[in-house]
């Protein structure tokens, strides 16, 4: 008896373009997925945490919104809106110089309580008679500005033009 030696050598894999490309390439590539993913999700839990913190506190308060037996705040701005919105600040902001990023922080800033007055005049959105709206401009600021902070720490220099 002769053993069998041949082997077979069955290809099935099918190499892509972007598989020859050097590595650097290939991982600045399949970086651009998550880039912005880490700053809206922390622009989410943040613009949560502080609705829980400030309706807790009685500062303002969601008379309608989604799921009132469940949360007391409006769960689908800050789960889906304030990430898409995040998402648009930040693809503006990384090609902006610094002075138009802050003029955009700024306008973003001074849009929310303007949005704010907006909303309570049609029922979504309450504050308590002590809050004044230079506190949401204030805190805006803050926010957007944190939200630009964490994605030029976790992109580096490709965050600055």
């Amino acid at each position: 008896m002769v053993p069998l030696t041949r082997t077979f050598q069955v290809s099935i894999v099918k190499h892509y373009k972007i598989s020859n490309l050097p590595y650097w390439q290939r991982k600045q590539y399949s970086s651009n997925s998550y880039r912005y993913a880490l700053s809206m999700m922390y622009a989410a839990m943040l613009g949560t945490y502080l609705d829980l913190l400030f309706t807790g506190l009685q500062f303002y308060s969601f008379p309608e919104r989604p799921f009132s037996a469940v949360f007391q705040i409006h769960i689908v701005f800050t789960l889906v809106i304030l990430p898409f919105l995040s998402f648009f600040f930040l693809y503006v902001g990384k090609s902006l110089k610094r002075s138009g990023r802050v003029l955009e922080i700024i306008f973003l800033a001074a849009a929310g309580p303007v949005l704010e007055m907006v909303a309570e005049s049609y029922g979504l959105f309450l504050h308590t008679n002590e809050w004044k709206h230079w506190y949401s401009f204030a805190g805006y600021f803050l926010f957007w500005s944190s939200v630009w902070f964490i994605f030029r720490w976790t992109n580096g220099d490709k965050a600055i033009k």
